[in-house]
């Protein structure tokens, strides 16, 4: 195998390599969004029965198997933030049909005055 740093200036530097890379990377995702789904559906070790007989959750399991679906939601939405990211309504409040955007022009085309509040008292 390469070293690491071989591999990205075969990037940078060779344009077939780096579309191939690319779609290697797209597939890694698309191998984190199925290894997710059989994190979640995974329940096997959920559960436990201790000394009594006693059917018990094992919380560690459960917060390992969490964590593991979240690292690699992170890794999916830092590598395709457009696809896999945070979804960002930068509109909002300011929306036409926002009750708070219609109230604030009525507000602003009624001709009330603006009353400042003095702190200084």
């Amino acid at each position: 195998m390469p070293a690491e740093v071989t591999v990205y200036q075969w990037v940078l530097h060779k344009p077939e390599f780096a579309k191939k890379y690319r779609a290697a990377r797209e597939m890694q995702q698309e191998r984190h969004l199925e290894e997710i789904k059989e994190i979640s559906d995974d329940g096997t070790n959920d559960t436990y029965l201790d000394n009594e007989g006693n059917l018990r959750i094992d919380h560690d399991v459960i917060a390992r198997s969490k964590l593991r679906v979240d690292t690699r939601k992170w890794i999916m939405a830092r590598m395709s933030p457009r696809k896999y990211g945070d979804k960002v309504d930068l509109n909002h409040g300011v929306q036409p049909d926002n009750p708070l955007t219609s109230l604030l022009q009525r507000i602003a085309g009624s001709g009330l005055p603006v009353i400042k509040e003095d702190h200084d008292e």
